[in-house]
């Protein structure tokens, strides 16, 4: 292995980076469960018979974040074991749980973490919402002086962790305008996933 790449970040950015052709997490796991089914064990002091097996080769090899709830935990518990079990010039890690990242951060390899750079909120944006919120979504004040309360935080230098915000209520009362208003604010675009449609 040359080369381990960390990225933190949405996984349209993560796509920039990526060669055009690679090979997934969940695809050589796949092949690997496939090849070790077919070990014999010979007893009577013989050698198993995929002892001289040449390991697969992979140029480039990829973990996207919603792949790691897919496979099993002994391949997220011994990630640095299941590298082990193949060669590969270049390794893509997006979003990787801390177990992996600790275990990679620990071999002897070249790794570069890379982190998407975020738009802050600023006390100048919350000002812009605090004067123009009432213009963009009519009739929900009261949401206003929460919400203000609830991002205030996200200005503090010190602050680290992230703000969940959950908007719930009737249809029609301003929900998704308001994360739309707060996206075009901050100078983000909106990730959006309709749930219903799951």
């Amino acid at each position: 292995m040359n080369k381990i790449t960390i990225f933190y970040g949405s996984k349209r950015e993560f796509n920039k980076i990526l060669p055009d052709k690679y090979s997934t997490l969940t695809e050589l796991v796949y092949k690997i469960d496939q090849d070790n089914k077919g070990i014999v064990i010979n007893l009577n002091d013989q050698k198993e018979d995929n002892e001289n097996k040449e390991r697969i080769f992979v140029e480039n090899f990829i973990a996207e974040s919603g792949e790691y709830a897919g496979v099993r935990e002994h391949v997220i518990v011994n990630f640095s074991n299941f590298l082990n079990k193949f060669n590969s010039n270049n390794v893509y890690l997006h979003n990787p749980p801390l177990q992996i990242s600790e275990q990679i951060q620990k071999l002897n390899i070249d790794v570069e973490t890379i982190s998407q750079n975020y738009a802050s909120l600023t006390l100048e944006d919350l000002k812009e919402i605090n004067y123009n919120y009432d213009s963009e979504i009519i009739g929900q004040e009261h949401v206003k002086y929460e919400l203000l309360q609830s991002l205030y935080p996200l200005t503090l230098p010190s602050r680290e962790k992230p703000v969940i915000i959950l908007l719930y209520g009737s249809s029609g009362i301003g929900k998704t305008e308001t994360a739309k208003y707060l996206a075009e604010v901050v100078g983000e675009t909106l990730f959006r996933k309709q749930f219903s449609m799951f």
